[in-house]
């Protein structure tokens, strides 16, 4: 009995690294910001945004439909997002514009949304001169700009 619990006490510490090495993020309201007021006021539940932002994307936790989300979470239910993360990296790029239109068409998304250096973990890098000279920007601020379809 008393070995038992010594190996229950020592599992109970190693519970507690767990704890001790939880990352700790800062994540705003997107509600709350003119970001997050812009894309409620402007967007439909039909909308689908394409972000080059990743994990806390601020348009995703404002409740609207992204074309790809964190593709961790993704694999982890089973599904296979490869497709989807290279028709974003072929968008974001800007190189070929005959495919970029096509993978906009196909999917049906009707915003960009780059996010500016540092403000989203895990960005993707994305062309801004290329969606600068080939789209409408509808919004800018210090987080994002956004383009419309």
């Amino acid at each position: 009995a008393i070995s038992g619990l010594i190996l229950l006490t020592v599992s109970g510490v190693f519970h507690m690294l767990v704890v001790k090495n939880d990352v700790y993020a800062k994540v705003s309201d997107s509600l709350q910001t003119k970001f997050g007021r812009w894309i409620k006021d402007n967007t439909t539940s039909q909308d689908i945004l394409l972000t080059n932002g990743e994990i806390y994307d601020p348009a995703s936790l404002a409740g609207t439909r992204t074309f790809l989300g964190r593709p961790h979470y993704i694999f982890l239910f089973g599904g296979g997002p490869s497709k989807r993360i290279l028709e974003k990296n072929d968008v974001l790029s800007g190189i070929d514009d005959k495919r970029v239109r096509g993978i906009l068409e196909q999917n049906r998304i009707t915003y960009i949304i780059i996010y500016k250096a540092g403000v989203v973990p895990n960005s993707v890098q994305a062309n801004n001169v290329y969606f600068n000279d080939n789209f409408r920007k509808v919004y800018e601020n210090n987080i994002a700009v956004i383009y419309k379809i």
